[in-house]
């Protein structure tokens, strides 16, 4: 493996922008190239970070500069197409939650990967801001002792971008934005999910999509699990918080707070609601991307497996799609285990 590896960004959005500014930061990566389809987006891309090459076909990108690894930040719909001719070509690949618009779909992807023995890692970024660290820290130390409940809850505004409307081109809000909750869970939880129950709103506009679903998720190890993703909230908002049989914890703000039980007065609730207040969120001040991409590059570097798997990618899929199944039906969703597909 050569001192500096080459990287190619396929995607020339608002998430290839967050992505090529954490792979200028990290000194092991020279990005040779980005492509896209809008040729006025992709040459700003190139302008803006002063990258060689710029193209609006993806796969001349892959032949002529051989990229050692790609960075997708794709519509949902291409991911799946993308990332089979990235492997192919011998890169490897950070595809953009989520991995892929179907199980099927995702199958493929997991045995493109397989049979080229390149890293197929979904870029799930949550598992990376600062206060999410911390909170996990807490939970693996025993803190507040086995989880019984967590929730996240995520609202905001119906992205401006046409494809997130199109429904052969997005699956809904409950692929989009609750896809990070279900990848959340998993990781804090740190148990298989043994069945999902939904319930969801279809956009009133007539594009067929779902914009508000709310899940239930029960973990073989009894915790409960709760997802809530909207598309019409007017504002980025989120609510999390996870309840242990010694402590509860919450995210205030960015702030992760822990809670004894029984120690809760008016006064005290008050005032911390006011200290609340004066957090400033850490996003502001740094990049989760970087980080998620900075791990993928030593991954590629060190020759280990990352730290969130193609597996995980296709396992969070799966809970998505069950949850639409339950929401059509009125039924939970059992979700087979793991080791029950393999073989």
């Amino acid at each position: 493996m050569p001192s500096k590896i080459k990287v190619g960004v396929i995607g020339a959005g608002r998430m290839a922008l967050w992505h090529l500014k954490g792979l200028k930061k990290i000194k092991d990566v020279e990005v040779v190239a980005v492509a896209g389809r809008t040729p006025e987006n992709v040459h700003k891309l190139n302008r803006k970070f002063r990258i060689q090459h710029a193209y609006t076909d993806y796969r001349q990108m892959l032949e002529e500069q051989k990229p050692d690894a790609v960075s997708i930040t794709t519509p949902t719909s291409t991911h799946c197409r993308i990332t089979l001719d990235c492997l192919k070509s011998g890169a490897h690949v950070l595809c953009e939650k989520p991995l892929a618009m179907s199980l099927e779909e995702a199958d493929m992807m997991l045995e493109a990967e397989k049979q080229s023995s390149k890293l197929l890692m979904p870029g799930f970024s949550q598992r990376y801001y600062k206060e999410f660290v911390h909170m996990k820290k807490v939970i693996d130390r025993g803190e507040l002792g086995k989880i019984r409940v967590a929730w996240f809850r995520r609202g905001i505004d119906l992205p401006p971008q046409k494809w997130y409307s199109d429904k052969e081109k997005s699956p809904g809000v409950g692929f989009e934005l609750a896809i990070h909750a279900i990848d959340w869970l998993r990781w804090i939880i740190a148990s298989p999910v043994e069945h999902v129950s939904a319930e969801m709103t279809v956009d009133g506009s007539g594009s067929g999509i779902d914009d508000n679903i709310w899940m239930l998720l029960k973990f073989t190890s009894g915790a409960v699990g709760v997802v809530g993703a909207s598309y019409t909230f007017p504002y980025l908002k989120r609510d999390i918080g996870v309840v242990g049989e010694k402590k509860s914890l919450s995210v205030e703000r960015c702030k992760v707070v822990t809670e004894k039980y029984g120690s809760h007065s008016l006064g005290k609730m008050a005032l911390k609601n006011m200290q609340y207040s004066f957090i400033v969120p850490y996003w502001l001040f740094y990049n989760p991307f970087e980080r998620e991409l900075l791990d993928f590059v030593s991954c590629i570097k060190n020759g280990t497996q990352p730290p969130i798997t193609s597996i995980d990618g296709r396992e969070s899929l799966e809970i998505a799609c069950a949850a639409y199944e339950s929401a059509r039906t009125g039924n939970k969703i059992k979700i087979n285990p793991v080791s029950s597909r393999q073989g």
